[in-house]
Formats: structure tokens, sequence, C-alpha cells
């Protein structure tokens, strides 16, 4: 092709295609032969040969290069070569060593003509072939050559000659890698904490994947505010070295960074001197920061030019918000500064209380004392006080008065404004307390001896008043004061019921002044024994420090008796019977495992393993064997923690009473496991009445507070020692560690608490003080049951962190709506000084303010022998409780003044004899409060 070119106006190049000439022919000759050569792609052509012509016939007698220079039709010329083998015919075989290279399959294949070094095949008919042919990625990866043969066999003589050559194998292809594509986070979404992963990962391919490795390389350049760049190198390796890497950029920025439109400052105010200044009352600042909040480094404070005394006047507070992610040194930047201006009232002092107040003198001491919580209290602050003209720290005005009225004229001083004064008249009444006597009729009944004694004390109620006029005494005569007692048999039976006086006295008077008529009408299940003496198996179950076990399980295996339960004074007894007959006596009982157990008894197991303390009876280590294994040990203590915590209903290896032959004599009371422990009596022959007793061991109760003997208390206002402060803190979105702390010093060993909540998940605790750990908490049903002990003091003071309560929360809330003052059942709140004395506890929010009355529930719920109904009043006043059925026949009622805060009623089984569900009513003003409880009595 002809290319026309103009440069100049008078010149005209012209340019051609360059010539590309070729030789065809044989390239391989046997000696002797002759081969022709033809060359193409010109007009004229000149051979290294000397031949003119485009064909050459040549007869080399060895291998020999042919060139030929071709010239074309326009003068243009290029030259080529050939090169023909002469093969002379000998059959030999030679090779040279190579270097192959993996393609992308991870291997490679090669011919026997890679490896020989001589010509095959030319003039003597021969197969070739060389093993191994192929390779692969572990022939790379061995790091040394091959050796290979090359076989050769001459076909016309079948003669076959080997020889071998060296294969170095490389492979030089890098990985394939793949890396994430860079990213950008806001601070509000970055969590340091979290893996990088969450942004991606690279990936890594090879032909030889085997040994193929991904390393990772990662530079942070991160400020103290979690802002700037993260960058992620990786690098891919495979076995031969060969290596590929790429980078992923993360950039973490604040898009919405800290500004004074997002600050809201408090505003002015006016407050009475009487009003706390802290920033919950007077205002503070608002921080618009939503989701930001990570993104910034933000310290809020203030300064105040404070009078003293506070009273009227005004100051100023200074408030100051910095974000340290924005400071630029020398400027403002990242500082904002508001004065808030506070002014101050004096409240005027106002008593308020009951302008009269009645009391009584005690039944028993016959003492009148005003007690309790302060009547009257004072609004304002910064006030002097005076009580009939004499000051006075406050209007406490408790003490012991004699009958009649006592006037007290009560005062209070603002010391801010002496003209501010308010006078207050209160009277107390003291009334005396008059005899009271009531007189009942009774049913003895004979017992399994015929017999009966009645008292005197059975037939007659008396209430002591306070007149002084000695002791009320009973008797069954008019002349014998003493005389209080009378016996019956069976020869009394036909002429029940008798009709007797009874005759009161003052003791040590000479006559009596005043009688009653009462009945005693006879009972007797035994009626045909009269005349013949009944046989009949019976006894008691006490445990060893003369506590009655009622509602023990007692068989008579051996006979068709249906079982026996102990009474409430833990007798029982089987019908009579005839002689004769073999009998074993098993007591068993299994109910109410926690009765009587409490994190005291973890401490008292502690000490006695370690030797600090032994138990000094073989009745309390029995009650130590929680396992039922014959020793005591770690593993009891906890079983015995897991059961107070709710986390098992039952002793999962022992029942919860052990019932041990009253006559047995232990081998070592130390260790009481020696020989075996009589829990069943056998009887091989029936012929006489027997009495057989049991000791009672409550499993878990070595301290021996098991008790079946009610306590005479009613109510009364009174506080815990010590109370767990949670305080009343903001608690946000997510994972929340909320303190509890101590509210007063004191010594202690070990405590147990249950805390009712609600919109918490995940709970745990750690330590703070003591050492709580997962062994010491559970979380059942909403209700956190904490159990805690230590073989040795713990010096606690007010303030001290205790432990956390960690938890997840969904909502931003406040913590006095997530902790619940109702609890219908959970663990006896209590501690235990360093000398184990046990104490009550209480747990509250602190600053938690309500305008409401409160009930917190009563505990223990269910219960037998006594609980506290707990409540919170805003303000100082009466507050009534009510019990009823379910029918509303009404069981119960009381009232009493108490102070502000929180008080409780104690209801013991004195005041409340009806078993099964109740409902119960606190009043405070006109609010009331109705809740249920179950009486198990």
């Amino acid at each position: 092709m002809i290319k026309d070119v103009r440069i100049l106006p008078h010149i005209l190049l012209k340019f051609f295609d360059l010539i590309n000439p070729v030789i065809t022919g044989d390239s391989l000759i046997c000696i002797g032969d002759f081969t022709t050569l033809v060359a193409s792609g010109g007009v004229s052509y000149q051979w290294s040969t000397g031949d003119l012509f485009d064909t050459v016939r040549v007869a080399p007698t060895s291998t020999t290069t042919y060139t030929v220079t071709v010239t074309d039709e326009h003068g243009c010329t290029a030259s080529t070569s050939a090169t023909v083998l002469v093969d002379t015919g000998q059959f030999t075989c030679e090779t040279v060593d190579i270097t192959v290279y993996l393609d992308a399959t991870g291997s490679v294949t090669i011919t026997p003509s890679d490896v020989s070094a001589g010509v095959i095949g030319a003039c003597v008919d021969v197969d070739a072939s060389v093993s191994p042919s192929m390779f692969n990625c572990n022939d790379a990866a061995a790091g040394t050559p091959v050796t290979v043969t090359l076989t050769l066999i001459n076909l016309n003589t079948d003669d076959t000659l080997t020889c071998t050559a060296l294969v170095t194998v490389l492979d030089t292809l890098p990985p394939t890698l793949t890396c994430p594509p860079n990213v950008d986070v806001s601070c509000a979404d970055f969590d340091p904490d979290a893996p990088l992963s969450i942004y991606g990962n690279a990936s890594v391919t090879d032909n030889c994947p085997a040994g193929l490795t991904l390393d990772e390389i990662v530079i942070s350049d991160l400020d103290e505010c979690n802002q700037g760049m993260i960058t992620r190198t990786f690098i891919g390796t495979d076995v031969s070295g060969n290596e590929t890497s790429c980078v992923q950029l993360i950039t973490i920025e604040n898009p919405d960074p800290l500004t004074i439109g997002d600050i809201t400052f408090p505003a002015d105010i006016t407050i009475d001197n009487c009003t706390s200044i802290d920033p919950s009352v007077l205002g503070s600042v608002d921080l618009d920061v939503d989701e930001f909040v990570q993104c910034d480094e933000i310290v809020v404070t203030y300064t105040d030019n404070l009078p003293s005394p506070l009273c009227a006047g005004s100051f100023e507070r200074l408030w100051t918000v910095i974000d340290s992610c924005q400071l630029i040194p020398g400027t403002d930047a990242g500082i904002w500064n508001y004065t808030q201006f506070v002014d101050v009232v004096v409240t005027p002092p106002v008593i308020s209380g009951p302008d009269t107040v009645t009391i009584q003198r005690d039944s028993l001491t016959c003492i009148a004392e005003l007690k309790g919580s302060t009547l009257h209290t004072v609004a304002g602050c910064n006030n002097s006080l005076f009580v009939n003209g004499n000051p006075v720290n406050d209007f406490n005005l408790n003490g012991e008065y004699t009958d009649g009225e006592h006037d007290f004229e009560l005062v209070a001083v603002s010391n801010c404004d002496n003209t501010l004064v308010d006078t207050f008249n209160f009277k107390l009444i003291v009334e005396g307390r008059h005899d009271s006597l009531h007189c009942n009729k009774t049913y003895p009944e004979l017992d399994d001896n015929l017999e009966v004694t009645d008292n005197v004390y059975d037939h007659v109620e008396i209430f002591q008043g306070c007149d002084g006029m000695g002791t009320i005494i009973a008797s069954f005569d008019n002349i014998n004061q003493y005389d209080t007692v009378r016996h019956y048999t069976c020869a009394d039976l036909p002429g029940a019921p008798y009709l007797l006086q009874v005759y009161f006295w003052r003791e040590g008077a000479s006559s009596p002044y005043y009688s009653c008529d009462v009945l005693v009408g006879l009972k007797n299940e035994y009626a045909p024994f009269c005349t013949t003496p009944p046989m009949r198996i019976s006894g008691e179950v006490f445990t060893e420090n003369q506590q009655a076990v009622p509602g023990v399980e007692v068989k008579l295996d051996g006979s068709e008796m249906p079982l026996e339960y102990t009474s409430d004074s833990g007798k029982y007894a089987f019908p009579a019977m005839g002689d004769g007959g073999t009998y074993d006596v098993i007591p068993t009982k299994d109910v109410n495992p926690l009765e009587g157990v409490s994190t005291l008894d973890l401490i008292k197991i502690q000490r006695h393993i370690l030797q600090i303390e032994e138990l000094n009876s073989p009745y309390k280590i029995i009650a130590a064997d929680i396992n039922k294994d014959e020793k005591v040990t770690a593993s009891d203590i906890s079983q015995l923690r897991k059961l107070i915590l709710g986390v098992y209903d039952r002793f999962p290896d022992n029942t919860s009473w052990r019932l041990i032959d009253k006559n047995y004599k232990f081998f070592d009371p130390k260790d009481p496991f020696l020989g075996y422990l009589p829990e069943s009596y056998h009887i091989e022959l029936f012929d006489q009445s027997m009495n057989i007793d049991w000791v009672g061991v409550k499993i878990g109760d070595v301290n021996n507070s098991y008790s079946s003997q009610a306590k005479d208390n009613s109510w009364q206002s009174r506080s815990s020692e010590i109370s767990f402060v949670i305080p009343n803190q903001e608690l946000f979105t997510g994972r929340n560690a909320i303190p509890v702390i101590a509210s007063s010093d004191e010594s202690i060993t070990g405590f147990q608490i249950s805390i009712p909540v609600q919109m918490l998940s995940n709970i745990a605790i750690t330590q703070g003080l003591l050492a709580l750990g997962a062994e010491n908490y559970s979380f059942v049903d909403n209700v956190l049951n904490i159990s805690w002990h230590n073989s040795e003091p713990i010096e606690m003071h007010a303030g001290d962190v205790l432990f956390y309560l960690h938890a997840d929360i969904e909502n931003s809330i406040k913590a006095q709506h997530l902790f619940l003052t109702n609890i219908s059942r959970g663990l006896k709140p209590e501690y235990y000084d360093g000398s184990q004395a046990v104490h009550k506890l209480s747990w509250r929010i602190d600053g938690e303010e309500t305008s409401d009355l409160e009930v917190y529930g009563n505990t223990p719920n269910p219960w037998n022998n006594e609980t506290d109904i707990q409540f919170y009043i805003p303000e100082d006043g009466e507050v009534g409780l009510r019990v009823t059925d379910l029918t509303g026949r009404i069981i119960y009622s009381t009232q009493g003044y108490f102070r502000k805060g929180e008080n409780r009623f104690i209801l013991s089984s004195h005041n409340i004899n009806v078993p099964g569900l109740l409902l119960y009513e606190v009043r405070y003003g006109d609010q009331t409060k109705t809740m249920k409880m179950l009486n198990i009595k």
C-alpha cells in the first residue's frame, strides 16, 4: 500500500510495507540425504550458498543454517534463516536441565523434546517419553529441582536408552487480593471496642492456595474524641513468597459538633432560703447532643458567689460548658459561658403537728411514755426553736409523764429575720389503765393416762391496770388464794359438766374482791379404757433447744394405722391398740426448706469449716450436712446458698428435716456420722405403752433460729439500722452500672435481701467494698435475690460503694422508676454485724420524692410467725391499718401517728390468728392502699 504525504509543496514521499520473507522445506534429514528449501516474499533472491533463485537444493553432512536475502519490486530487501538438522543415525540419549513455570491452574506439563539435547527419530524410528511429565504446586513449594527420566526405544531394534534431567519448577504468579471499600463512619456509630471486620474484610485467592496467608496491618490515627482515620493494609502471601497488598481507609468524623444552639442554660430563678441550691433544683444545662454524645468530650461546671448565711438577697451562678474535642489553644473555640441569676427570699417558720395527743400507761410497766418520732416539725430553715421559753434543737418531747394534762408552747424564730415568728400550743394528755377481768368455760380432755389437770388461769383473762392496787391473782377458793388446780379422772366423767366459782384477789390481800362462775366440761376419747387402761404409742418431736416441731408425718410401719402428724405442741399419738405385733416408727418432714435458714447459717458453716468457730453440738453438724454426704464441706455451702437465692426450691440430696431418736448417744459428738443415725425406731414386740421421742434437726439451720412460738408484737414505728442506698440517677439506654451505697458505718459479716425490679435485663453484680460474685445472687421473676457472707467482719463506712448492679435498659429513665416497692415474696432483709448479731436491713432510693402514700408490701409473704408491712408517707400524720378476710370480716385494726418517710406495722400470729389469704388496707388521709398476704399458720 502506498501512502502519499505532502511535506513540501514540490516534494512527494512514498512509503511501502516491509518485506516478510519465509523459508519452507524439511528441517530434519538423515546424513547423505538432501532437502529443498523454498524462499518466498520477493522478486529476487540471494542465498548464502550463492544461489540466485527462490529454490535451493542442499545436502549438508552436519547441522547447517542457510540465509536468504529477498528483494521486492520496490527495491526493498529483508533476510531470514532456516536450520537443517542432520541426524547421523547414531542411537544416543542426551538431556538438558530446564526451568518451567506454573500456570493459573497451578500446574505445567513437559514433552520429551523439552529435555532432549539430541535429535530424536530422524533416521531411526524412536519412541520417546519423559517421566514425570506433569508438575504442580507441591513441586514448586519443595524448593528443589525434580529429577525426570527420558526414555528412548529404537522401534527397529527394540534397544532402549534412558537419561535424566533436572527440572526446576517455579510459581511466579502473585495472589489475587480483593479489598473492602473505603468507608466514612459517624463517631456516633463508631465503637472503638468493636472489631474492624464490621467494615468488611479482604479476600485472597491463588493458583496455589495451600499455605496462602492473609495478614492485616492496622494504623489507628484517632484523637481522644474518637475522630480521625484508621488505615487497614491487607497483605496476601503464597507459599512461594509472592505478595499482593491493598488498603482500606476508615474515616471517623463528627457530622454535628456541639454549637451554642445545642446548649440550653437554666433560666433565672427565685427560691427561698430553705431550697437546695443543687442544680437538680435550680436547673442545669441541657445539651442537645442526641446520638452524637460519643463524639464530644463535654464538661459542664459552675461556680457560685454565695452569701453566708443564705438569707434574703441574690447570687450569681456562672456556668461553663467545655467541649475538649473543639478546643483550640489561645481561642475561645469549644468554650461557652453563661451567668444564671438566683434571687433568695426568706421562708417564715411554720410549726405543724397535732395540737393534742393522748397516751396511756403501759399495761406491764405502768409507765406513761411519749416515744417514737418527733410529733412537730417546722417548715423553713435556719430557725431558733423554743419550748416553754427554753431553747432546744428540735421539738422532740419524748419522755415519761404523769397522769393529767401537760401544756407546751412551741416557738420558732427565723435567724434571717427575727420578726418572722410562729407559735404553736400543744397539749399532752396522759390516761391511766384500769383492771379488766374475763371468765371462760373450759373443756379439758383426759389424756392417755386417763387424767387431766385444769388450771384456774385456763378460765380467766386478767388485764392488770395501773392503779397501784397490787397484782391480781385468781383462785378456786375464797379463803386460799393459791388454790389454782383441779384434777379429774375417769371417776369424774359421769358428773360433768361442773360449775365452779373463780375468786380474784389482790396479791397479799386477806379476802377476794370479785368472783365469777365458770363451767368445766370433761371430754374423753378414751372412754372404753376407763375400766381397761389402753396401750398406745406416742411421743413428741422437739429441736435441741426445745422448740416444738409441728407437722411431722409419723408412720407406724407394720400396722394399718393411718399416718399421724405432730400437733402445734410437737406431740403425736397413735390410737390405742391391743398387744402383740412388730412395728417400726418412722418420722419424716420435708416441707418449707427455707424455714429457719438465712445467710447467717452460711457464715457459721464457713467458720466451722475454717475451724474459726466450730459448731458446738452434733445436731448442728448434722444440720450443716446439706448434701447428706456425712461431712461438712464447701459443697454444703454452695447448695444452701442456691436454696436461699431461689435457684433450688428444695434440697436436691436431703430432706428439710432429719428426725433422730432422742435417746441415741453419739459415739463422738464432734463427728455425729460415726455409726448409724437412728431415724426410725423398731418395736420387736408391742406389749406395753411406749413413749418414743425425737430430736428434730432442721437442715441448714445451724444457729437454732427455727421457732414454733409467735412473737407478741402488734406494731411499732422503727427503722432499720442500715440501708442500702441506690442513687436516683439518670440511667441511659444500653448498659448501666448502678452503685449500691452504705447508709452508715457498721461492721458486717453478711447480709441477705430481695429487691424487686422492672424494665431491667441481663442483670449482673460486681464487687465494690464487698466481694460479690455470680454465686451471690439470682434473678427470678423480676426479683433480685442477694446473699453474701464472709468468715471475718468487713468494716463498712457511710458512703462506701458496696457493690454495683449492671443491667441493660431500653430507654433512659430515673432509677426510682425501676426499683419497685411492692414485693410479695423474697428473703427476709437482714444483716449480721461483727459479732453475728442479726439486724434489720432495708434499701431505698436516694433523692426519691413522692406526694403519695406508698405501701411496699409485707415481708415475708407468705408468713406464719411475724411479718412487716412497710409504707411511706410524704408528711407526718395518722396512719391506720385494717386486716380482713375475703368476706370483708375485720380481723384486726390499729392506727398510729408516724413521721414523714418510711415506717412499718409489725404483725404477729398473736394479732392475726386466722390462716389463709387475707387483705390488708393502709389508710393515710384520703389515700388508701389495699394488698394481699398469706398467713400459713
